[in-house]
């Protein structure tokens, strides 16, 4: 494993054909090379798990072909999104900017709605604050979402119902109130996602709303073996031959060092 140090220079020129970028698990430092909007090419930006000092890369909106944003476990901070752009990020796929220790704040803007092509949001151990913005119920792709560990309050909103290919929802440990959305997938999420809301009811938890009618369990349903899925940076190799989901699940897998939904699942 590299361990590289110091900052990251501003020698990215226009007209470079740079694909993807891992600098990944390093030791960098300082901030974010604005030369980086010369890489029109690029597909993956991954520099998570470094010493990163900025605020968030609104710049990098405008790279045509960007589909994987990882920026976790850095030293950024800010607000998230920049409103005045009408088609942010318009092939991104994956966003992960959990973990970082300044921590983004503010609200989840109203332009993450807009990213029509998000497959994998994850906001996790920010300082987000404010309700869960109902855009989000139009990321129709979205299969994974994880907002845990922030300061969201308020309802979930019902139009996540709509989001038919989510598979693994984390809204854990924030302060979040009332009665939980039902229909769709929701039907198959587990207590797991709701732990750290003290004030959220309905099913699959045992408080019951005020106006609860006892639910009927959903009907069992077969779930797939996800133990031979691997590491979405090797699956990009698949995924430009039209293998989306290794990319998507080998990411949720091994980003989050097989969490407990995939334990139970497996």
């Amino acid at each position: 494993m590299n361990k590289f140090h110091g900052t990251i220079p501003e020698t990215f020129t226009e007209g470079n054909k740079i694909r993807s970028l891992d600098l990944n698990a390093n030791e960098l430092e300082g901030s974010l090379p604005r030369s980086l909007v010369n890489c029109k090419m690029l597909e993956v930006l991954d520099l998570g798990n470094n010493y990163i000092h900025d605020s968030f890369p609104n710049w990098l909106q405008t790279l045509p072909k960007l589909q994987v944003l990882v920026l976790r476990s850095n030293r950024l901070h800010g607000s998230i999104g920049n409103p005045n752009l009408i088609s942010p990020f318009s092939s991104l796929r994956i966003i992960d900017l959990s973990h970082n220790d300044n921590q983004f704040e503010g609200q989840i803007p109203e332009g993450v709605g807009l990213l029509s092509s998000l497959v994998v949001l994850n906001f996790s151990m920010n300082s987000l604050i404010g309700q869960i913005s109902s855009s989000l119920g139009n990321l129709k792709a979205l299969e994974s979402l994880d907002l845990s560990s922030n300061r969201l309050s308020g309802g979930i909103p019902e139009q996540l119902t709509r989001l038919n290919f989510l598979a693994v929802l984390n809204l854990s440990y924030n302060q979040l109130a009332g009665p939980i959305p039902r229909g769709s997938q929701f039907d198959n999420l587990q207590i797991d996602s709701y732990v750290g809301n003290l004030r959220l009811c309905g099913y699959p938890l045992s408080v019951k709303c005020s106006n609860d009618v006892t639910p009927q369990p959903p009907p069992f349903q077969e779930k797939e073996d996800l133990a031979s899925l691997f590491n979405w940076k090797f699956a990009m190799i698949g995924y430009r031959c039209g293998q989306l989901i290794g990319l998507i699940m080998g990411f949720i897998v091994f980003s989050t060092g097989k969490p407990q939904w995939f334990v139970r699942m497996v």
